[in-house]
């Protein structure tokens, strides 16, 4: 009704397939690229399909003020050694895999391999602002993420980095 006009369809999808598909550290505990990757798919759909319901819904009662969107987990992924070939193509694929496919999905209805839509997609933009969680940057060595030597933690380790909030923020905006 009049109440709400603002609406998040998910919370940060990306963690949530990454830690209990590829990670297996969140329930089902299952350890697969595959599924973590077709869990992103069908939440990206569904984020997709929702926004078209909300904003369908709101408009039949007579609102146009209707805004959604997702909660956006983004981190910055560095190379730990930035001279380093690999780290370089490791940094490079973790984003890839971890937001770089989510988010084209969710913000305009793009599947880019390997992710696959569950059901045909019409293209568009599914976001009427970006929500964005932002907590810390990833040194990357390998197909894993880790914190830069000797950078400032918080309570869970994780580097206070507040420059990646800059960094990932320019980069949402150019998409």
């Amino acid at each position: 009704g009049d109440l709400v006009a603002e609406y998040i369809t998910i919370n940060e999808p990306n963690v949530y397939a990454t830690n209990s598909y590829y990670f297996g550290e969140w329930p089902p505990g299952e350890k697969s690229l595959a599924k973590a990757l077709t869990i992103m798919a069908n939440l990206a759909y569904c984020h997709i399909r929702a926004y078209e319901l909300i904003h369908k819904i709101r408009r039949e009662m007579g609102y146009h003020d209707t805004k959604v969107s997702f909660a956006h987990h983004m981190r910055v992924f560095d190379p730990a050694n930035p001279k380093s070939h690999r780290h370089r193509l490791f940094a490079r694929l973790l984003d890839y895999f971890f937001q770089g496919l989510v988010t084209r999905a969710l913000f305009f209805g793009k599947f880019s391999r390997p992710l696959r839509a569950p059901a045909p997609v019409a293209q568009g933009e599914f976001c009427d602002f970006i929500g964005v969680n932002y907590y810390t940057r990833s040194t990357v060595s390998r197909f894993a993420d880790g914190v830069r030597a000797g950078a400032p933690k918080n309570d869970l380790g994780w580097e206070i980095y507040p420059e990646g909030l800059v960094r990932c923020a320019g980069r949402l905006y150019s998409l």
